[in-house]
């Protein structure tokens, strides 16, 4: 569930407990919408908590090294060489 669906739920279901007054026999339209609600509340803070993880994981590097393919020690890319000339076939 992303965070646009959760919003919609909330909305649906605060529509549904909040501003519907029909009766319906058997079924409790206010109870239906306090549950939606309580649903796309719970799908917005899960959605919210696993943004944030993921992005907080992503953001930081444990060596410090550049991105792609350097190696560890600062040392030029696996497919060239120091002179930074294209590998022979």
């Amino acid at each position: 569930m992303y965070i646009g669906s959760a919003i919609f739920l909330i909305a649906v279901g605060a529509v549904l407990r909040w501003a519907v007054s029909w009766h319906v026999s058997g079924f409790n339209i206010q109870l239906a919408g306090l549950i939606i609600f309580l649903v796309g509340i719970l799908g917005l803070v899960i959605t919210l908590s696993l943004w944030v993880t993921r992005r907080s994981r992503g953001s930081r590097r444990d060596d410090g090294g550049p991105p792609g393919d350097y190696r560890r020690d600062d040392s030029a890319p696996r497919d060239y060489r120091r002179d930074d000339t294209a590998p022979r076939p």
